[in-house]
């Protein structure tokens, strides 16, 4: 069988949340022994020279985007334009049984340019129009104008693809009813999350991970993985968080990069926080993020908009760190039954302090060793998800 992936990035080139998923899944139906093939943009550092590679037995199409300004209200029409002569010249002449679409412009795109298939999957990661509703609304005067006229043009895209798809696939309750408030196609989707991967389980003590991360063993440490965009609210957290850390009763770090590092950074300086309690380090390889995860105390999940999943609560959980966490999206869905006391309303930096607080000082109940671990293994063992994934991708080929 010949599986199309159609994403915006490679997780390799950037390591998001739906390029995981998208390389996943990928990598699972190399498996079951399809022809796979990923179609995606070149990263913008220029990293990529050619137009085709192979990794792990994947063979990965970029395209190339040409740049453009952020005051250009037509980028999106330009990657959708470089993404259809492509897919124009190097995928019409293989007949694809499943096209998977993870990405909004790539997946108009392909199946703009494509008529030789027999099934598409739609996987939306998160529905476009409030995801750039609240992109948009903190990018200024270009923000406004593209608020202005963009977010019914996103909308038809969208509306289209799922009109075209075969199947709708969402990785929580909270996305699928997110599809059905702003399109319908409530016969179409299905809700199945993504697995937690089989290599996120405790392999060094807490101890361990912090000597070989530099950490310091002295010291409670909070822990976050986000981008630094405004929906992800690191600004908030920073808010709860400096106090503590400025009495040194915890060590903050924060893992990822993105638009506002810089200014997030600045906010930690201002407030007289250094290194050593406020600690940024950029993106972090698979390894260290692991490492990470076990060297915590405590992982922070700060998001004020839109979280439609959580991979990283999965992630924490499975080494058994505790999350708190907003009440945002889907994040109830995953953390309800485990740590329901860890829950707290978004946008409020005090009760998120207080809530930390409380974990410090030992007022929170967390469940006994090993059940946050075994929580997610119950829930999202990728030996419960795989089948299901496979079953939707290939129902349509059954038939």
């Amino acid at each position: 069988m010949n599986y199309l992936c159609a994403v915006d990035s490679h997780f390799y080139d950037y390591p998001g949340g739906t390029a995981r998923v998208a390389w996943d899944i990928s990598l699972m139906m190399r498996e079951q022994g399809h022809d796979v093939t990923m179609f995606c943009k070149k990263p913008e550092n220029g990293a990529i020279q050619t137009h085709q590679s192979e990794k792990e037995g994947i063979r990965i199409l970029y395209y190339q985007v040409p740049k453009s300004s952020r005051w250009n209200i037509f980028s999106g029409a330009h990657q959708i334009k470089a993404a259809f002569q492509a897919a124009n010249e190097w995928l019409t002449e293989t007949f694809w049984d499943v096209v998977h679409i993870h990405s909004l412009f790539t997946g108009t795109a392909v199946m703009k340019a494509l008529t030789n298939i027999r099934s598409c999957v739609y996987t939306v990661h998160s529905p476009v129009v409030p995801e750039q509703k609240i992109n948009w609304a903190h990018q200024g005067l270009i923000g406004r104008i593209k608020l202005c006229f963009g977010l019914n043009i996103l909308w038809r895209f969208e509306n289209r693809l799922l009109q075209k798809a075969s199947a709708v696939h969402t990785l929580s309750e909270f996305t699928e009813s997110q599809v059905h408030k702003f399109h319908g196609f409530e016969n179409k989707t299905t809700v199945i999350p993504h697995w937690v991967r089989p290599e996120y389980k405790r392999s060094k003590t807490k101890q361990q991970a912090r000597q070989v991360l530099q950490w310091p063993q002295d010291i409670p440490v909070l822990f976050t993985l986000r981008n630094c965009i405004p929906r992800t609210g690191l600004d908030i957290a920073l808010k709860a968080v400096i106090p503590l850390a400025l009495q040194n009763k915890c060590l903050f770090v924060i893992a990822g990069d993105g638009p506002l590092r810089r200014k997030l950074q600045q906010q930690a300086e201002k407030a007289g926080a250094n290194p050593a309690q406020i600690l940024f380090t950029g993106r972090l390889s698979d390894e260290k993020l692991m490492l990470a995860y076990q060297a915590a105390d405590l992982f922070v999940l700060p998001t004020v908009g839109l979280e439609c999943f959580g991979l990283i609560i999965q992630e924490s959980l499975a080494m058994d760190c505790p999350v708190v966490a907003t009440d945002i999206g889907a994040i109830p869905e995953i953390l309800k039954q485990i740590l329901p006391e860890f829950i707290v309303p978004a946008n409020n930096a005090t009760i998120l302090r207080t809530k930390i607080q409380d974990y410090l000082q030992g007022k929170l109940k967390v469940p006994s060793q090993n059940s946050l671990s075994e929580y997610v293994q119950r829930r999202y063992a990728k030996k419960i998800i795989y089948p299901k994934i496979v079953n939707l991708l290939t129902a349509h080929n059954k038939q």
